[in-house]
């Protein structure tokens, strides 16, 4: 079996070690610009020589697709990638793609998907494997793990959280694979959530309006790929990360 992760987010990386542990990842894929992760990548491949390949911003679909060729992918496992992925590109590795979304599906599809549902106060959230299709998180399920979401609990927090739950789906797909199956099944489009990708004014707080929890609940939303929650003193800029 020969597995490529293609992904720009670090939840990624409890399933990239793993897989080097086993022997079964071939590459990492991605077009962050994140020095920090960047730096991760390439610690790991000198020490376990599992290549990383960085797609150009304008050529990537033409890279990806040359570099998947040659590797000859049986799957490709993603974990926060923003480009959409073209059908031809998904026909490409034997078993497709399958992506790891950091919500239950087919509720809070998106970009952002952590985000909202802290903002929002969901009491559970969670990470779903699903067969990646032409339009965005909407392709069959494989399989679904919840993540519970405290008060206290931060967008970061939540992301490491999912890291080791994906892990756990992750392994249920090899298993599945290596017995020559990928059992999926439809999501219910009628109970489907989209949420865009936040913009400022989602990331302002509004005194006036909102409840304490609320308020506490933006921040821990806004921490801390956002920058944090973001009000005004003075006329100055002010972003709080923590309440």
């Amino acid at each position: 079996m020969r597995i490529i992760i293609l992904t720009d987010d670090s939840f990624a990386f409890p399933s990239i070690q793993d897989l080097v542990q086993k022997d079964l990842l071939k590459a990492v894929v991605t077009t962050s610009a994140s020095r920090d992760w960047l730096l991760q990548l390439n610690k790991m491949s000198t020490v376990s020589d599992v290549p990383i390949l960085h797609l150009q911003t304008k050529k990537w679909e033409q890279q990806l697709s040359i570099f998947l060729r040659k590797q000859k992918a049986s799957i490709v496992f993603v974990f926060g990638f923003s480009q959409k992925i073209s059908a031809k590109l998904l026909s490409i590795p034997q078993w497709g793609f399958v992506n790891f979304h950091p919500s239950q599906l087919p509720k809070y599809r998106g970009p952002n998907p952590v985000f909202w549902q802290i903002k929002d106060r969901v009491e559970q959230g969670g990470i779903t494997a699903h067969r990646m299709s032409k339009d965005w998180d909407a392709g069959d399920v494989i399989g679904t793990l919840p993540v519970p979401i405290g008060s206290t609990m931060t967008a970061s927090h939540y992301k490491s959280e999912a890291g080791f739950y994906a892990l756990q789906l992750m392994n249920m797909i090899v298993s599945a694979l290596q017995i020559g199956q990928l059992p999926s099944q439809p999501q219910s489009n009628s109970q489907a959530t989209y949420q865009k990708r936040p913009s400022k004014r989602d990331l302002q707080i509004k005194w006036e309006e909102q409840e304490v929890e609320d308020i506490i609940a933006l921040i821990n939303a806004c921490n801390s790929s956002l920058g944090g929650a973001i009000t005004y003193l003075r006329n100055s800029l002010l972003q709080i990360l923590e309440a």
